[in-house]
C-alpha cells in the first residue's frame, strides 16, 4: 500500500485555513470600545502558526505594486501559506520516507538555502524583539493590540518560529559541512 505523502495534504488544508480565518476575522465581533487595533484570536494564532508567511507577505505586499489592495494582499498570504505548508511538509516527508543520498547531502545549493533559512529566522527573533521594546506600551502591557491573550500566542508561536528556523538549518548545514569535509580528499 502506497504512503500518502503530507506535501500533497498539507498545502490544501493550509489554504483552507487561512481562508477560514480570514473570514472569521472578517466577521468577529470587535469589542465596545472601538480599537482599529484588534484582531480576533483565531485570526492571531493562524498569523502564529504561519509567521514565515505572514512576515514575507507583508514585505512582498510592500514591494509589489498595489493591483488589488486588500485582496492582493489575502492573495499573497495564501499562496505563501500553501508555499510554507508545502515546505514544511516535504521536510517532514524527506524524513519519513529517509532514502539517504550522500551526493543529495553535501549539495552547495542545500547549505545555501539553509543559511538563508537560519538568516530569515534571525531575521524574525530581532523582529519580534523590537517590536516589543519598541512598540509595546507597557502601561497596558498588550503585544500592540487589545486582545492580550491571542497576541501573546500570536507571539509565542512566532518565537518558536524563529528559534525552529535558526536551529533546525544551522545543525543542517553544519552536517552537511561536517560530511562534505569528510568526503573530500584531504591534502597533505
Amino acid at each position: 500500500m502506497p504512503r500518502v505523502r503530507l506535501a500533497w495534504i498539507l498545502p490544501p488544508v493550509q489554504v483552507a485555513l487561512a481562508e477560514t480565518a480570514m473570514q472569521l476575522g472578517r466577521h468577529a465581533h470587535p469589542p465596545v470600545r472601538g480599537d482599529i487595533y484588534w484582531y480576533p484570536t483565531v485570526e492571531l494564532i493562524y498569523y502564529g502558526l504561519n509567521t514565515p508567511a505572514d512576515r514575507l507577505s507583508i514585505i512582498l505586499f510592500g514591494l509589489l505594486p498595489s493591483w488589488g489592495g486588500v485582496i492582493s494582499g489575502d492573495l499573497i498570504y495564501v499562496l505563501l501559506a500553501a508555499a510554507l505548508g508545502y515546505l514544511v511538509a516535504r521536510k517532514i516527508d524527506s524524513y519519513r520516507f529517509s532514502k539517504v543520498c550522500a551526493q543529495d547531502e553535501i549539495s552547495s545549493s542545500r547549505i545555501v538555502w539553509n543559511l538563508l533559512a537560519a538568516l530569515y529566522g534571525l531575521y524574525l527573533l530581532l523582529f519580534l524583539c523590537l517590536h516589543n521594546v519598541i512598540f509595546t506600551n507597557p502601561r497596558n502591557g498588550t503585544g500592540g493590540g487589545s486582545n492580550f491573550y491571542g497576541d501573546l500566542m500570536r507571539q509565542g508561536l512566532w518565537l518558536l518560529w524563529s528559534l525552529v528556523l535558526i536551529v533546525v538549518p544551522s545543525v543542517t548545514m553544519v552536517f552537511s559541512l561536517r560530511r562534505k569535509l569528510a568526503v573530500s580528499p584531504s591534502k597533505s
